[in-house]
């Protein structure tokens, strides 16, 4: 009996040991620590400041939906400059020659096309779903205060969280489970991951995240399903700027 069916072959075994559950673990604790770090770098002055104040200035930032966004999108980028196995990893995942396809783009646009679909039939037609309670957190309802309350939520919505979700989700999760186990686990776990964190529409996010990881699947890198991302994103920023 040939022995050798028994075993992985060994670029399989290579990409597994190249970021295994030790480097998973370690850049969610690197994570926690930027976190941390961070939100007291912010936090402190805020607080010296309203003593002198007697405001809620800390309130009004610290409870500010694109700020938040911001913050946390600083934080998976200093955790990807300093967790060398993490930045290889995401970094392998970002192909640039899909780019120069044009199937590429044709892949995002029956892509925007979908994720209009999955949210128009189950929140607009079947009333499964609503997206009222991420809006509120986010401050939707503040965001044409001013022009700089407006750029702040296109670039914390329409641009740092798609490329910040994409790495989490996709990238990291996904591509981590997909590697190591089977194409199914990483999709389902990392689709179901993404959704749950989407308050007030689950199942509608969780296919959405399907939709972004058939995406990357399909072109084998990270950046359509990110351009895919940031267009919807933006598109549900700008008719909330245009429509408030």
């Amino acid at each position: 009996m040939d022995n050798n069916i028994l075993v992985e072959p060994a670029e399989q075994l290579k990409a597994k040991e190249q970021f295994n559950w030790k480097h998973l673990i370690l850049s969610v604790l690197i994570y926690l620590a930027i976190s941390i770090v961070l939100g007291i770098t912010v936090a402190v002055p805020l607080i010296i400041l309203q003593v002198g104040e007697g405001g809620d200035l800390v309130d009004k930032i610290l409870t500010d939906g694109s700020i938040l966004l911001l913050i946390d999108g600083l934080t998976v980028l200093i955790a990807l400059l300093i967790y060398k196995p993490l930045r290889i990893f995401i970094r392998k995942s970002c192909d640039l020659s899909v780019l120069k396809s044009g199937r590429t783009y044709l892949y995002i646009l029956a892509g925007l096309l979908l994720t209009w679909i999955i949210q128009y039939v189950l929140i607009d037609i079947l009333s499964f779903e609503n997206n009222i309670q991420q809006q509120e957190d986010l401050g939707f309802a503040s965001v044409n205060e001013s022009l700089l309350k407006q750029a702040l939520f296109v670039l914390a919505v329409g641009i740092v969280t798609p490329i910040k979700e994409e790495f989490l989700y996709r990238g990291i999760l996904y591509g981590f489970l997909a590697n190591r186990y089977h194409f199914w686990i990483g999709l389902i776990v990392s689709s179901v991951t993404f959704g749950v964190l989407h308050t007030g529409f689950p199942v509608t996010a969780s296919l959405m995240g399907l939709n972004f990881a058939l995406l990357y699947k399909r072109t084998g890198s990270l950046l359509p399903p990110i351009i895919l991302h940031a267009v919807w994103n933006s598109i549900v920023v700008f008719i909330q700027i245009f429509t408030a």
